[in-house]
């Protein structure tokens, strides 16, 4: 069914977002309660519809945040360099203030 001006957002676990962005220093789980196919996102479609891909997209104001973040916090790790729990803070804090 088609209505127009409705956007519809899918919106995944906790789980499945944490494994394509995860967050430094958040303890995860002690193993998976499922499978690796379960926790991806098969399709290009799905994918440009589910939450955490659209708040990292052009249209949400703090996407460019957002990606600085998760830059600092691939190179961080690239280097073995611990990250601070302030910059993990302020991370969450960005993503929480976002309203859709």
């Amino acid at each position: 069914m088609k209505i127009p001006n409705l956007k519809v957002l899918r919106v995944y676990s906790d789980q499945i977002e944490q494994k394509e962005f995860p967050v430094p220093n958040k303890l995860k789980p002690p193993r998976p309660t499922r499978s690796e196919d379960e926790l991806k996102i098969s399709s290009e479609k799905i994918r440009c519809v589910s939450l955490h891909h659209v708040i990292r997209g052009p249209e949400c104001p703090f996407s460019q945040e957002l990606r600085q973040f998760e830059e600092g916090f691939d190179q961080s790790k690239a280097k073995k360099e611990r990250i601070g729990q302030k910059e993990v803070n302020e991370y969450c804090d960005v993503g929480e203030s976002i309203k859709i």
